[in-house]
Parts: structure tokens; C-alpha cells; sequence
């Protein structure tokens, strides 16, 4: 009985090495980094102040498994919207096919939001990620975000 017990520990022990507490935690799918739910926090202009949401205005982006973008405001605008993603190479990148609700959410920094999606071209992940659009001449940022 004591050995089949120390190869189950063995067995155990050998499953379990193989995990990174860091990959249980952060949870990051290496094969598609986007994936994941973000929260729009600013819009930069390159070499410029970046202006920041107002705290009432959430702007949520969910990157799915199979390229599916979906994503919602709240607080100032209730709009809801779904596209589609492509990655290429040095982290190229290409939004297309949103449709959105149609509220108008003057107040909102969601239509901007959305116009700036149709022109991204490429993102970086750096402790947040920053999506690139206008010809790479701008950028938002984004935080990672919880379930809601």
C-alpha cells in the first residue's frame, strides 16, 4: 500500500509542476493576447496629453476565441455593439463589421469609440493595452476588466 501512495504523490506532484501560478492568475491566452475584456480609459494624440473618460462613462470591449468583438457603454450611453477581428503579424490588427445600437449618447465618448475602432491598425500590451488607430497617429487605452 505504501508504494502505490508515494506514486500517487508522485503522480501528483508532476501534474501539477508543469502550472505557473502567474499563468492560473492572469489567466492570458498566449496564442491571442487580445482575448479578454478591456475597458476604455483614454484617446491619445501621440506627443499630446491623453484625455481621459469621465468616470460615468464606461466603455467596454470583449475580444473573443473565434475573432468576435462584442462589447457595451454605460452610465452616460446604453448602446451595445459586435464586429469581428483579424491579428496579423507584428501585432497588426484589424476591426471590421461593427454594428451598433443606436442611441446617441451625446454626453458619451462611445461613437468616438467606435469610429476609432473602424481605423485600428495595430495594438501593444503593456501592462494595458493601447490600440493604434488614425494611421498609428493616435491610440486608446484600455485596462484589463472584470466579468459584468
Amino acid at each position: 500500500m505504501k508504494i502505490s501512495l508515494t506514486v500517487l504523490a508522485t503522480l501528483i506532484i508532476l501534474a501539477f509542476s508543469g502550472c505557473s501560478r502567474n499563468d492560473a492568475i492572469n489567466n492570458v491566452d498566449s496564442a491571442n493576447p487580445l482575448k479578454d475584456e478591456w475597458i476604455l480609459d483614454a484617446f491619445e494624440s501621440i506627443g499630446h496629453p491623453a484625455i481621459f473618460l469621465h468616470p460615468s462613462d464606461t466603455i467596454q470591449a470583449v475580444f473573443g476565441d473565434s475573432a468576435s468583438l462584442t462589447g457595451r457603454s454605460r452610465g452616460r450611453c446604453g448602446n451595445y455593439y459586435i464586429g469581428a477581428y483579424e491579428m496579423g503579424a507584428s501585432s497588426n490588427l484589424q476591426i471590421h463589421s461593427i454594428i451598433s445600437s443606436e442611441a446617441g449618447c451625446s454626453t458619451s465618448a462611445y461613437w468616438k469609440f467606435i469610429h476609432a475602432l473602424e481605423s485600428v491598425t495595430r495594438f501593444e500590451i503593456s501592462g494595458r493595452l493601447y490600440l493604434y488607430y488614425d494611421g498609428s497617429s493616435k491610440r486608446m487605452w484600455l485596462r484589463r476588466g472584470g466579468s459584468s
